[in-house]
């Protein structure tokens, strides 16, 4: 295992790929998977996965210079994916609810509203109304299932959860140069420069992210069963 307190866990295989894709980052050699994730560490960890560029302009009365989060909270801030309450508050240190987290990586992934017609969430009446179109779309994108026909939305997500969430959703992440020849079977991330892939079908969508800095990310003869979403001032790819 990557951390010490991981050996054995249930996630211990999801939280080893992301920690080697240096996505994941512990403390003193300890990833703590059991304990419930803040909304400052979903955003690093989004942030340090999609490389977001440009922070916001600091409008959080609780986000002060210096800590160890403000530039992750701020660049999510401005890609759309962590907004604050009425009162200009992010509330960096309190931990993220369920439908919270899912609304977060649905922004990040670019996930499709859905009305929840076939949800089977026996608890939908539950999720706060402005979740449910995104908690929906990850239902049906099949990278959340809840627990026993629950989502529980109101309950506060262990970082273990969030990280088999994001390794269930993504299938390939591209986070080094060089020349990619295999199929992808579902959601692809780049977020490397010099990224070429090359005769391979994706079986979802193809995310070029942020982390791309600008680079131009080459897809030769490539299918994609879902859509080429650019983010941020990345060169257009080209096929």
């Amino acid at each position: 295992s990557m951390f010490t307190d991981t050996g054995g866990h249930w996630a211990a295989p999801a939280i080893d790929r992301w920690a080697g894709y240096t996505v994941l980052k512990g403390l003193n050699g300890k990833f703590r998977p059991n304990d419930s994730i803040t909304r400052a560490e979903m955003a690093a960890v989004l942030d340090t996965m999609m490389g977001y560029r440009y922070p916001a302009e600091n409008t959080f009365s609780d986000v002060p210079d210096g800590a160890w989060y403000k530039e992750s909270v701020l660049r999510a801030n401005a890609a759309g994916i962590l907004n604050g309450d009425a009162t200009g508050h992010a509330s960096p240190g309190a931990k993220i609810t369920r439908e919270q987290a899912a609304l977060m990586l649905a922004r990040a992934f670019a996930v499709d509203q859905d009305l929840g017609a076939g949800t089977k969430f026996s608890d939908k009446a539950s999720i706060s109304f402005w979740a449910r179109p995104l908690v929906f779309g990850m239902e049906k994108a099949g990278y959340i299932s809840g627990y026993n026909d629950k989502f529980n939305p109101k309950n506060s997500i262990t970082r273990a959860e969030v990280v088999t969430i994001i390794d269930k959703a993504v299938r390939t992440y591209y986070n080094k140069s060089g020349v990619y020849t295999e199929d992808s079977p579902g959601l692809s991330i780049v977020a490397a420069k010099d990224v070429t892939i090359k005769g391979a079908t994706i079986g979802g969508d193809l995310i070029v992210a942020e982390g791309t800095a600008e680079g131009s990310p080459v897809l030769d003869g490539v299918e994609i069963s879902g859509d080429l979403i650019i983010k941020g001032d990345c060169l257009r790819p080209f096929t």
